[in-house]
């Protein structure tokens, strides 16, 4: 009640929220941190970082091989021009950053929502800078606004497809972000494309692609040419450090190509099921973890948002959890990066939700599932009654660690923690 009355009363004398401020403080800490992390990804020390750097270097120079397209392209620009291709990758990650946080403060303005979930771990602030991640959002983000816009028919979709295809040749995991729902908005839309098998037709080049890296899965000597490439190209680059290891595991994101899917998914199992967490195992910390992002995500914008906006949270909850279901291979065995799928999760939703036309949202599932969908609203709803003050509690304590169900990692990116974080570093200062 306390804090119910706080949000409800606390002003500064411009009117604006204490809690704008309070986020404004918190956001500009989130961002020092993934500044700094990023930065210290592109020192390129191979010893203590070598997921983040190696990822957008996997290139085609073994051979092609899955999300090889975008380095292939940083190795000949830098090799042509002489450029270190540190500085190519920081200004690429530093662009595709900025143009994801600008097109989401303002599709939140837009709509009238509170901008307070933005830099909440599980959301903006997915402090992989110097990976693929924010590209995947930038990529989904263009394809909606071409999908909307005034272009002809064939333009419109030559784009989209070029768009979808070379972000999946950069990195297949962008399939699970974008491809099940997209797909199925160009398959309803009659309106654009009357003939379904034509709207068929403009779907396959995305599928394609996804079939040929599925194909092209990498091995040891292709991930040991990859690496031996960037000698003399990468300052202190290492040609044998992620392979030294005698044994499956090979660190590294092109160390990664040479796993086995076997071993790939029963990695996966383990870090995401079987490991523990303050003695609780992982498949009880995650299943509770989705449970509580999906009961924060929807009471977030029933009562922090536009009463218009907020009366589209059946449309919104029907496109979160097909997103979340897209997205389930990566949150049980192909992934264990829990902030970064959760940052998928929220800002593909959101971007469907925000930037597709109402027409397209509210036509877009088929009866069956919006009536399921419906069915586990009305469940949730009776198990967890919405709660504005909860909601507002859990600003401060939702987060996601970065690999697995960590929950002391976790804790260290939520608000109330890093604001003592703050605190202490003043009385250190003091």
């Amino acid at each position: 009640m306390i804090i119910h009355k706080t949000y409800n009363t606390i002003k500064d004398k411009h009117g604006v929220p204490i809690m704008n401020i309070i986020m404004i403080i918190f956001s500009i800490k989130m961002l020092f941190d993934i500044i700094k992390r990023g930065l210290y990804a592109l020192q390129n020390d191979m010893n203590d970082n070598i997921w983040d750097l190696s990822e957008l270097l996997i290139n085609y120079q073994g051979g092609f091989v899955r999300r090889g397209l975008l380095g292939d392209i940083i190795y000949h620009f830098s090799v042509i021009t002489g450029i270190n291709p540190l500085w190519i990758v920081g200004v690429f990650c530093v662009i595709c950053f900025a143009f994801v946080i600008y097109t989401f403060i303002h599709l939140f303005h837009l709509n009238n929502i509170q901008w307070w979930i933005l830099p909440l771990s599980i959301f903006l602030a997915n402090n992989a800078l110097i990976r693929k991640d924010y590209l995947f959002i930038t990529t989904l983000i263009i394809m909606l606004y071409l999908y909307r816009s005034e272009l002809s028919t064939l333009t419109k979709f030559f784009l989209i497809n070029l768009l979808g295809v070379f972000t999946i040749l950069c990195h297949e995991a962008f399939f699970f972000v974008c491809v099940p729902l997209f797909s199925l908005i160009v398959l309803v839309d009659k309106n654009s494309i009357s003939s379904f098998p034509i709207r068929l037709v403009y779907c396959l080049p995305i599928y394609i692609s996804m079939v040929i890296v599925c194909l092209f899965h990498g091995d040891l000597s292709t991930a040991q040419e990859i690496q031996q490439s960037w000698v003399g190209i990468v300052p202190n680059w290492d040609a044998n450090l992620p392979f030294d290891s005698g044994c499956s595991y090979y660190g590294g994101s092109i160390g990664a190509l040479a796993w086995t899917t076997d071993f790939a998914i029963r990695h996966h199992i383990k870090l995401n099921f079987l490991d523990t967490s303050l003695y609780l195992p992982g498949y009880i910390i995650r299943l509770l973890a989705i449970i509580l992002i999906f009961y924060f995500v929807i009471n977030y914008l029933r009562f922090f948002s536009s009463k218009e906006t907020s009366s589209r949270i059946p449309v919104f909850f029907n496109i979160f959890f097909f997103q979340f279901l897209s997205l389930l291979p990566l949150f049980t065995v192909l992934s264990c990066d829990t902030m970064r799928i959760c940052f998928y999760w929220l800002t593909s939703s959101f971007a469907f939700f925000l930037i597709l036309p109402d027409e397209k949202t509210f036509t877009l599932f088929p009866n069956c599932y919006i009536r399921l969908i419906s069915k586990l609203n009305y469940i949730a709803q009776r198990l967890l009654p919405s709660n504005k003050t909860i909601t507002f509690i859990l600003i401060f304590f939702l987060c996601a660690p970065y690999i697995g169900n960590n929950i002391p990692m976790a804790f260290m990116s939520c608000v109330l923690i890093q604001y003592i974080r703050l605190f202490i570093i003043c009385l250190s200062v003091l």
